[in-house]
C-alpha cells in the first residue's frame, strides 16, 4: 500500500498538473524501484552557534518530524542557551514548530531532545532532557517528554522519582516504551495510555545503563540496546547492552562478542527488523588495548545470533513496507536480496547521517550532520516510472508515453490507432482521461457498453468516478499521432504519486470512441 495522505496533497498536486484534478482517492500500486537520495533544505536558524538533528519519524510522505538541539549565545553573557528543536515536513516545506525548552530559576535553559515517534497527525511523542532543579535543590539533568496533539507541543509532567534522561521511545498508541541514560537500576519505563510504570532491566555490576535504540514488534516483543558504562557519558563506550521483553520482563541477551570489557567497547547504535523477522543490531566494536576498531551487525534469526561485517560506521537502521533494509551513517547503503550491502549515498566528511524512517519501501528520510550549525536533511522517493497495461480486451489504441514523469518535467502522450483497427474515422479528437486510482477490476477494466465504435463496449482502466479530462488535440490519421504534452511541477508533494493514464480517439463521423491501453506512472524525482 502506498502512504498517500488523500486531502492536502492531492489538492495541491492535481490542480498543479496541466488538468485540474481534484477531490481524488490517492490510492496505488507500490513500485518496486526507488529514486535517489536528495538534499532536503531546512528552516534558516540566523544567531544559531550549533544545531544538532538526532532523530527523524514519519507517518507518511505528508507528515514527518525530526527533532534536536539549537544552541544560541546569551546576549551580554559569556553564557549560552540550549532550546529543544523541531522540524515538521507537511509534504511540500519544512518548518520550524515551537516547543517547549525549559528552564529553572531564570538561568538559561538547556535542553535537547534525542528522540521522536510520530503514531499519528496529532499523536507523537519527543524525549530528551533539560537542565533542571533536583528534589534535593540543587541544578541537575532532568528527563523531558513532550507530546504533539495535533495543534500544540505539550510537555507532560513526570513521576518526581524520574532523574534519568529519555533517550528513546517507540512503540503504538497505550503502548509506548521509553528508555534512559545514566539508568540504574530501571533502564525503561512503559506508558499504558494512563500512566508511567518503570520495569526492572538487568543491572550492570558497576556504572550505568545506556540505552541508545528501541524496537517495538508487538506487546510480547521488543528489544532495547545500548551499553553499560561507569562513566558519566553515555557515547564512551562500555560493554555491550541487550534486552529483550517478553511481555512480563525484560531479559538480557548475549551476543557472540570478539572479546570482553575492559579490553573490549562496543557502542550499540541501533535495532531493527528486515523483513523476514530477523532482528539486526549495529555494533561499533574497539580493542583499546591494541588500537583495533570495527563495525559489525549483530542477526538474531529467532534463535541464535550472528556477527556480520557492516559497510561502515552505523548510526541508524530502517526497513518498512516489505523493503530492503536501509542503514546509515557515513553514508547510506541498502541490504540487496543477496545479502551484500549496497552503497545509495555516500558522504563526505564532515557529513553523517544520525538518523532515519521511512514510511514506504521507497519514501525515506535520513537526518544528520553537515556542519557545526547546518543539519543535514535528505529523501529518497520513487524512481520516475512508466508501466504499460493493455487491459483484457485487445484495445487497438495506443498510448504511448516520451520521457520520465519527473518533477519539474513534462512528458509527451502520443495517442494513435496506428494499424485502424479500431475502424475510427481520421480528424477525430483526442483527449487522455487520468485518475490517482486505477479501474477497481486491476489490471483489467470495467466495460462500458454502447459508447465504442459501432456500439460496441470499451474498456474503462481507470478510475473513472475521479477521472478529469486532458484538452483536445485532433488525430490526422493512421500513423500520425495525436501529441499531448503532460508538465509536472517541480513540486515536491507530487513526488511518489500515481498517476493512472488512458486515451480515447473520438471517431471523427460519429459520436463513438475508440479506448488506448493504460499508462501507469510514478512521478519521481
Amino acid at each position: 500500500m502506498r502512504f498517500i495522505d488523500g486531502s492536502l496533497r492531492y489538492r495541491f498536486a492535481l490542480a498543479a498538473l496541466t488538468a485540474s484534478f481534484v477531490g481524488l482517492a490517492a490510492t496505488g500500486l507500490p513500485s518496486q524501484s526507488c529514486g535517489s537520495w536528495v538534499e532536503q533544505p531546512t528552516p534558516a536558524l540566523p544567531g544559531a552557534t550549533a544545531v544538532r538533528l538526532n532523530s527523524v519519524s514519519t507517518t507518511g510522505p505528508n507528515d514527518v518530524w525530526a527533532v534536536g538541539l539549537e544552541r544560541r549565545n546569551v546576549l551580554a553573557s559569556t553564557s549560552y542557551q540550549e532550546l529543544t528543536l523541531v522540524f515538521h515536513w507537511n509534504g511540500a516545506a519544512w518548518s520550524r514548530t515551537p516547543s517547549p525548552s525549559p528552564s529553572v530559576n531564570g538561568r538559561p535553559p538547556k535542553c535537547e531532545l534525542y528522540d521522536v515517534h510520530a503514531l499519528a497527525a496529532n499523536d507523537v511523542w519527543a524525549v530528551g532532557a533539560f537542565e533542571g532543579q533536583a528534589s534535593s535543590g540543587g541544578i541537575q539533568q532532568l528527563p523531558l517528554v513532550l507530546h504533539w496533539d495535533g495543534s500544540s507541543w505539550l510537555q507532560i509532567v513526570l513521576p518526581p522519582s524520574w532523574t534519568e534522561d529519555v533517550s528513546g521511545v517507540a512503540g503504538v498508541a497505550g503502548d509506548l516504551w521509553l528508555s534512559h541514560y545514566y539508568a540504574r537500576p530501571s533502564a525503561m519505563t512503559h506508558w499504558d495510555g494512563a500512566g508511567f510504570t518503570a520495569f526492572p532491566t538487568p543491572n550492570p555490576t558497576i556504572g550505568f545503563q545506556h540505552v541508545e535504540d528501541i524496537l517495538w514488534r508487538s506487546p510480547t516483543d521488543a528489544w532495547a540496546v545500548g551499553q553499560t558504562s561507569n562513566q558519566w557519558t553515555p557515547f564512551a563506550g562500555g560493554a555491550a547492552f541487550v534486552i529483550h521483553w517478553d511481555g512480563s520482563q525484560w531479559a538480557q541477551q548475549t551476543l557472540p562478542l570478539p572479546g570482553t570489557t575492559p579490553q573490549w567497547q562496543f557502542w550499540l547504535g541501533a535495532v531493527e527488523a528486515d523483513a523476514q523477522g530477523d532482528v539486526w543490531i549495529a555494533v561499533s566494536e574497539a580493542d583499546v588495548q591494541n588500537n583495533v576498531y570495527g563495525d559489525a551487525l549483530y542477526v538474531f534469526d529467532g534463535s541464535t545470533f550472528s556477527r556480520r561485517d557492516a559497510p561502515a560506521p552505523i548510526y541508524d537502521l530502517v526497513q518498512v513496507g516489505g523493503g530492503p533494509l536501509l542503514a546509515g551513517g557515513r553514508g547510506i547503503y541498502r541490504r540487496d536480496p543477496n545479502g551484500a550491502w549496497v552503497s545509495e549515498q555516500t558522504l563526505a566528511p564532515p557529513l553523517f547521517v544520525t538518523a532515519m524512517a521511512a514510511s514506504g519501501p521507497c519514501n525515506a528520510w535520513a537526518v544528520g550532520f553537515k556542519s557545526l550549525v547546518d543539519p543535514l536533511v535528505m529523501r529518497r522517493t520513487d524512481a520516475p516510472r512508466v508501466d504499460t497495461r493493455p487491459g483484457c480486451t485487445g484495445t487497438k489504441a495506443v498510448l504511448g508515453v516520451t520521457g520520465a514523469p519527473r518533477t519539474g518535467g513534462a512528458c509527451t502522450l502520443a495517442i494513435d490507432d496506428p494499424t485502424g483497427g479500431t475502424g475510427a474515422t481520421p480528424g477525430g479528437l483526442t483527449v487522455w482521461i487520468g485518475a490517482l486510482a486505477p479501474d477497481p477490476a486491476y489490471p483489467c477494466g470495467r466495460i462500458v457498453a454502447g459508447v465504442g465504435i459501432a456500439g460496441a463496449g470499451v474498456e474503462a482502466l481507470v478510475e473513472l468516478a475521479a477521472a478529469v479530462v486532458s484538452r483536445p488535440v485532433i488525430w490526422s490519421g493512421l500513423g500520425q499521432p495525436a501529441l499531448h504534452t503532460l508538465s509536472i511541477p517541480n513540486a515536491p508533494v507530487l513526488l511518489g504519486l500515481p498517476l493512472y493514464l488512458q486515451g480515447l480517439i473520438v471517431d471523427g463521423s460519429s459520436p463513438s470512441v475508440a479506448v488506448t491501453g493504460a499508462a501507469d506512472l510514478t512521478i519521481g524525482q
